[in-house]
């Protein structure tokens, strides 16, 4: 995954340069080519937290197909290898009582490597 972050040294030099006071905040902003928010929010970031490294991800929602619940659509798909992936969903939610949908059914047999095959 690419990091569109701007580099630890160029954010502690623009915050060096923007507390030194010989430019304005927007020549400063100006010369590093960012926002003079962003400024702002690096010098805020170096106060609070002694770094202007940038915060940590914060992932998502979690996935409604767990370690466990993977296990579960392991042993429905074993029993019932043609099932589709609505079918599979509606299993999955009445063997373990979780709010699952077909788009998340979805995304965690593509993360289990779980593929479809058309059986005519």
């Amino acid at each position: 995954m690419r990091s569109w972050s701007h580099p630890i040294e160029i954010r502690e030099r623009a915050v060096a340069a923007m507390e030194q006071g010989e430019q304005t905040v927007a020549e400063v902003a100006k010369l590093f080519r960012v926002g003079e928010r962003t400024l702002y929010e690096w010098r805020r970031l170096l106060r609070e937290r002694g770094s202007v490294a940038p915060r940590p991800h914060q992932s998502g929602n979690k996935a409604r197909v767990d370690d466990e619940g993977a296990k579960v659509v392991r042993a429905i798909l074993a029993q019932e290898p043609d099932l589709t992936i609505a079918e599979t969903t509606i299993y999955f939610v009445e063997r373990t009582s979780k709010p699952c949908s077909t788009s998340a059914m979805q995304r965690a047999l593509a993360r289990l490597k779980v593929t479809r095959k058309k059986s005519h």
